[in-house]
């Protein structure tokens, strides 16, 4: 099992050959700027592609779309469409006062928040929403209510959205926490 379709990828396959043993590769990003749609347009990309049609691992994709797109570039013929999950036997949406706490606890403001969790990188396309975001916030704000955002998570651009929160003036209005490891609620 190997995560992206990149050249560990092509090494699983090539191990899977040689042992005997099925190869199974979850493929990420999405449609248009994940590794399928990045491969496409060099030749090297284009001759892993092909080196995946050919040794035909079973493909898993998080979403359909995904999947399509996958199959549009020749590799449909085994992939399996698992949706990244979340197990609602242990997570729930909090009750009005048990976010009034953590928002509390957070130093979140009260009013409309967009939350991001995930993986402070690149291919995120972080700073320009942040860009978008401050156009957003420059604009008109007569019949608007309050919004601010929370970027939950660690990683390579981390110093870049900092510097772009202070170039784009949205102090007080995005929050950078660092991924809670564990949680005890």
């Amino acid at each position: 099992h190997v995560h992206l379709a990149g050249s560990p990828a092509i090494a699983a396959c090539l191990a899977g050959l040689l042992l005997g043993k099925k190869v199974v590769i979850k493929v990420g990003g999405g449609r248009g700027i994940g590794e399928i749609a990045l491969s496409s347009r060099t030749w090297a990309g284009r001759l892993k592609l092909a080196l995946l049609r050919a040794f035909d691992p079973q493909f898993i994709a998080v979403t359909q779309d995904l999947a399509d797109e996958m199959a549009e570039h020749g590799l449909g013929g085994r992939i399996r469409v698992i949706p990244n999950g979340v197990d609602t036997g242990q997570y729930r949406p909090a009750r009005p006062e048990e976010k009034a706490a953590l928002r509390a606890e957070l130093g979140w403001p009260d009013g409309l928040l967009l939350l991001y969790v995930g993986r402070l990188a690149l291919e995120k396309r972080l700073v320009a929403f942040l860009d978008v975001f401050a156009r957003f916030c420059a604009g008109s704000a007569a019949d608007r209510r309050p919004v601010s955002i929370a970027l939950v998570g660690s990683g390579p651009e981390e110093a870049n959205i900092r510097l772009a929160v202070t170039r784009f003036e949205l102090a007080g209005k995005v929050f950078l926490s660092p991924p809670a490891h564990s949680i005890d609620r």
